[in-house]
């Protein structure tokens, strides 16, 4: 799996995942996320799951030990609103979505990106921009059309 971030001077985050995640991956992507010094206070966050799949053994009791890494996070994390672009992972990406609930996390798994940055109130055209650089810089293309 290949990931990245981006940290916005808005206070945007995006994420983009490529190929099969797992559990290892996802923990360690998100454990260097929280220590980012940057990582900004209830952020807007943009997950783009769409080249990416998870390991079919991640399920919910990984899931909800991946939740359980933002309990050291709060003053951070509570508030955030997750716009998720999940491809092949939609049921998975919901079932995060309502165990981060309990961590004041607001996840809505989207389609489109278009919903997604809708919902979070942010310009369409910088999401695309910013995914598109990280696509390129993972893949050396640009991301599909979602």
């Amino acid at each position: 799996m290949s990931n990245a971030y981006r940290i916005l001077n808005s206070g945007l985050l995006i994420e983009v995942f490529v190929g099969r995640i797992t559990k290892e991956e996802l923990f360690e992507h998100e454990r260097r996320l929280l220590q980012d010094p940057e990582f900004p206070t209830a952020p807007n966050v943009v997950v783009d799951l769409t080249r990416a799949s998870l390991d079919p053994a991640i399920d919910e009791k990984e899931l909800q030990e991946f939740v359980n890494l933002y309990q050291h996070h709060r003053d951070k994390t509570a508030g955030a609103r997750v716009a998720i672009l999940a491809g092949k992972d939609f049921e998975r990406a919901s079932l995060y979505g309502r165990l981060a609930e309990r961590e004041k996390i607001n996840v809505i798994v989207f389609n489109t990106i278009s919903t997604a940055t809708v919902w979070l109130g942010v310009k369409e055209a910088e999401v695309r921009g910013v995914l598109e650089r990280i696509h390129t810089d993972l893949l050396g293309d640009s991301p599909p059309d979602v």
